[in-house]
């Protein structure tokens, strides 16, 4: 596992470090296995979580849609 943070960055170290790890939870690339914290049960959270930001994105592009036609 890479994690890069900016020490120069606006945003908070910890958040830079827990965006990362949420990324890589949510493409597969960090998953439940032998000497991981993180368990299928949170993977399965984050990935709702994910799917909820994503729809809250996307109805309003379909409302613009819509408008359009």
């Amino acid at each position: 596992m890479e994690i890069v943070v900016n020490n120069k960055a606006s945003r908070p170290l910890y958040e830079q470090i827990v965006s990362q790890i949420k990324t890589q939870i949510m493409s597969g690339e960090l998953n439940a296995g032998k000497g991981c914290y993180v368990s299928v049960q949170n993977q399965d959270f984050y990935l709702e979580e994910q799917q909820k930001r994503w729809r809250a994105v996307e109805a309003p592009i379909e409302e613009i849609f819509v408008f359009i036609q």
